[in-house]
């Protein structure tokens, strides 16, 4: 295991591990070392972190400053996800102020210690981790307990001990003290086993008995078929596998067509941080319906009037009824992406105020009635700024002229919209999401 190897590693983590070092944080990397450079360019999985319990809140604080969110959960570890704001990675901190191990999901079984006694040494610069005279009998202790033990495990363990002599570490005071083990016979039988199993049968019963058990978290083990049913209902009604929020946000993107709204959506929706955290997109155009057949029918060229009446009325009502669909996602706690929004009719009511102004009575009272209203204003509006000559690169529905002139009512609506985000959708794709993204995570504040 080369740990001395450099790394390059997501600026979220540098940011992350320099101010823990900055404000004297007692924390330890205490897993999975002889994996930590992928994971730490986020090519892998989490980073396992030790604290001390009274660092918790400073923890907090430093995690949340750098886009790390916290899961909202009852039971240890505490998660920490976040977002690389370079490479739009999705991160994952496993934060502990215990040694929590066992069958997964739950690891049932701990032990408490210190971190300040652990020994550790810097690596990459600024990420303190365990040395290996802790770290081997750890490893020893989490994975004879464990379901999940690979064979490359044990491999790793054989080929530490055969060049590393472990003596006087704080976890061999535990093993022995503790657990009442002698780490010289647990070694050699390391040395000489073949699988987890010739361990598990010599040493699970005697980890497991001197170790704390949390009856709570050892009765879930036992359910965890059932919970897992649970949680599978849960991600079909669209419950956020990794809540951070107790309610979510309304983010509308608005902008001509050829703006990149679609595209945009399709990004932010795709990421996994947000796939992780809750996220829903919500069409609120009129190109897509939820009423079955209504599409269908609308594409149809009717010819009975009251037809072609009733089959607009629905497609109204449909579209107004969509905020419902989007408070419905945002009480579970998911960010919901409007493509399009409320303000492209308001945009349109302008556009056509002299003709709707001539028009008989009874249009207009049905209009009042019908007409796309806005119910809910979202939390935050995203004009995609586009010139025209971009926007009809991109897209060639209509004449140039029509769409000068439709890039210009959006401009002079949208800039007077309180509180709009505007982006320049000229600028590269990658300079686009990166902005949207900083504004999204900042509805966190």
């Amino acid at each position: 295991m080369d740990l001395q190897k450099r790394v390059l590693m997501l600026e979220i983590y540098k940011n992350l591990f320099d101010q823990l070092n900055d404000n004297k944080i007692a924390y330890c990397v205490y897993k999975s070392l002889n994996h930590i450079d992928e994971d730490l360019k986020g090519e892998r999985g989490d980073v396992d972190i030790l604290l001390n319990e009274n660092d918790i809140d400073s923890f907090d604080s430093i995690a949340f400053n750098n886009n790390f969110f916290k899961v909202q959960k009852k039971d240890k570890p505490y998660y920490y996800i976040g977002i690389d704001k370079v490479t739009h990675k999705f991160v994952m901190l496993d934060v502990n102020i215990q040694i929590q191990f066992g069958p997964k999901p739950y690891k049932p079984y701990s032990f408490f210690i210190e971190v300040d006694k652990f020994s550790s040494r810097i690596e990459y610069d600024r990420v303190k981790v365990l040395d290996l005279v802790d770290y081997i009998p750890l490893m020893f202790i989490m994975r004879v307990a464990s379901l999940s033990e690979k064979e490359e495990d044990l491999i790793e363990l054989q080929e530490l001990i055969k060049i590393h002599k472990i003596e006087n570490g704080y976890i061999l005071r535990i093993l022995k003290e503790e657990i009442f083990l002698d780490w010289n016979v647990i070694s050699q039988d390391i040395l000489k086993s073949q699988s987890w199993q010739e361990l598990k049968e010599k040493y699970l019963t005697k980890v497991i008995r001197n170790s704390n058990q949390n009856s709570k978290l050892v009765f879930k083990q036992k359910l965890k078929f059932l919970f897992g049913k649970i949680k599978g209902i849960q991600r079909k009604v669209k419950y956020p596998s990794n809540k951070i929020r107790n309610r979510g946000f309304l983010v509308a993107f608005v902008g001509v067509d050829g703006a990149g709204k679609s595209s945009t959506v399709e990004y932010i929706e795709n990421l996994e941080f947000f796939k992780n955290t809750g996220i829903k997109r919500v069409y609120f155009g009129n190109n897509e319906y939820w009423i079955p057949g209504l599409q269908r029918l609308l594409k149809k060229e009717v010819k009975n009037k009251f037809l072609k009446l009733l089959l607009g009325t629905f497609s109204l009502v449909d579209r107004q009824l969509r905020i419902l669909i989007a408070l419905y996602y945002m009480q579970l706690g998911n960010i919901v992406l409007a493509d399009r929004y409320i303000y492209d009719d308001e945009i349109g009511r302008v556009q056509n105020k002299e003709k709707s102004n001539k028009k008989p009575l009874i249009k207009r009272i049905y209009q009042k009635i019908f007409g796309v209203k806005m119910w809910k204003k979202p939390e935050l509006t995203i004009f995609l700024d586009v010139s025209p000559e971009v926007a009809y690169s991109r897209k060639q529905d209509y004449s140039f002229e029509k769409m000068l002139e439709v890039n210009k009512d959006y401009k002079d609506y949208m800039y007077k919209v309180d509180g709009v985000k505007i982006v320049n959708a000229d600028q590269n794709q990658e300079k686009i999401y990166s902005e949207i993204i900083k504004f999204i995570l900042g509805l966190k504040k």
